[in-house]
C-alpha cells in the first residue's frame, strides 16, 4: 500500500512542476486503442505482462493550455455453444465499461507528456449460462443469470512519448475506488417420467427459481502495463 501511494504522490508531484515550465500546449484531439498485442508482435515481447485495462478506446480534447476532457469505454461480447446431442450448454457474455472526466496535459519534454486527471467510472457485465439435458425419460434446464453493476471514480496519471507530430504511445496508472452490486438468479425445470395416483407413467414438471445480491468495494491500483496507441488531431 505505502508503493501504491507513493506512486501516485511523486506522479502529482511532476505534474504540478509541469505547470510551471515555459511549454505551450497546442490545442489537440486525441483517438486511441489499446495496442498491447500489436507491440508484442512487433518486439517478440512474449513474457509481457497482459493489461487488465477494459477501455480499449480512449478519446480526449484538449484545449491550448493543456485543460480538456477524456472519455474511455470498451464492450466485449462472446456467445458459444459446447455439447453433444443429449447435454447442452451455451454461454452469453456481454460487459460494458466506461469512464469520463476531466484532464490536463503538460508538456515536460519536446516530445514527453504527462496528463493528470480525474474519472468517474460505471461498467455492467453479464453472463448468462444455460444448461440442458435430455433423455427419453429425464429432462433438466437450468439457467444461470450473473450481472455485475459497478461506479467508482479516481485519479488517473497518464505518460506520453510523441513519435512524430501524429503518432503517440502513452501507458496510464489508475487508483479507483469501485463499488460493486453482484444480482444472480438462479432459474430450474426438471421433467421426469413418474407414476400417477393411478398408476400410470406420465411427465412431472417440477420449477425452481432462486434470487440474491451482495454489495463490495475495493479501491483498485492498476500499474502503467497497457499501451495506448494515439493519432493526435489539431
Amino acid at each position: 500500500m505505502f508503493k501504491k501511494l507513493f506512486v501516485v504522490s511523486l506522479l502529482t508531484t511532476i505534474a504540478t512542476c509541469a505547470v510551471g515550465q515555459d511549454t505551450t500546449f497546442d490545442k489537440s484531439h486525441f483517438v486511441g486503442v489499446q495496442a498491447n498485442q500489436l507491440f508484442k508482435q512487433l518486439f517478440n515481447l512474449s513474457n509481457a505482462p497482459v493489461a487488465s485495462n477494459p477501455y480499449l478506446f480512449n478519446y480526449s480534447f484538449n484545449s491550448a493550455g493543456g485543460a480538456g476532457l477524456n472519455v474511455g469505454f470498451g464492450y466485449e461480447f462472446e456467445e458459444f455453444k459446447t455439447g453433444d446431442p443429449i447435454n447442452q450448454r451455451e454461454t452469453d457474455l456481454n460487459n460494458f465499461f466506461f469512464r469520463i472526466g476531466p484532464e490536463k496535459k503538460h508538456l515536460i519534454g519536446h516530445r514527453w507528456m504527462l496528463s493528470a486527471g480525474f474519472d468517474v467510472l460505471y461498467q455492467r457485465e453479464s453472463n448468462i449460462t444455460t444448461n440442458s439435458s435430455d433423455t427419453e425419460n429425464f429432462k433438466t434446464w437450468v439457467q444461470t443469470d450473473n450481472i455485475v453493476k459497478t461506479w467508482g471514480f479516481g485519479p488517473r496519471f497518464s505518460l506520453l512519448f510523441s513519435i512524430t507530430k501524429t503518432i503517440v504511445v502513452g501507458t496510464e496508472l489508475t487508483y479507483y475506488f469501485k463499488k460493486s452490486k453482484n444480482e444472480s438468479r438462479l432459474e430450474s425445470s426438471t421433467t421426469s417420467r413418474e407414476f400417477n395416483e393411478s398408476g400410470q407413467l406420465v411427465f412431472v414438471t417440477r420449477t425452481e427459481e432462486d434470487e440474491t445480491d451482495n454489495t463490495t468495494k475495493q479501491l483498485q491500483f492498476e500499474s502503467p502495463a497497457v499501451l495506448f496507441l494515439f493519432m493526435r488531431l489539431y
